[in-house]
């Protein structure tokens, strides 16, 4: 995800290794968005389709994401769709 178009051909690089790392442990990927925009936004538009929409949680500390908030929790409070936050 980029928040805007100068950040996409980074975001693009980071979707491309990640997908390297992924091939190299025999996991196929069949395909792959890098979006631009407001994640929380995104990622609710692209998982409204599907049965669970994945997110990770950065580790922060409950308050703080409390007080400052995080993509993962924004996720959850959007999403109609189901959402599993992975730690």
């Amino acid at each position: 995800m980029a928040r805007d178009h100068e950040g996409q051909p980074r975001a693009e690089e980071v979707v491309a290794k990640a997908k390297d790392m992924l091939a190299e442990l025999g996991i196929a990927v069949a395909a792959t968005a890098v979006g631009v925009g407001d994640p929380v936004e995104q990622i609710v538009e692209a998982g409204a389709g599907h049965g669970v929409i994945v997110v990770s949680d950065s580790g922060t500390s409950r308050l703080k994401r409390l007080l400052v908030g995080s993509v993962a929790f924004g996720v959850m409070g959007r999403a109609e769709t189901s959402v599993l936050n992975v730690r």
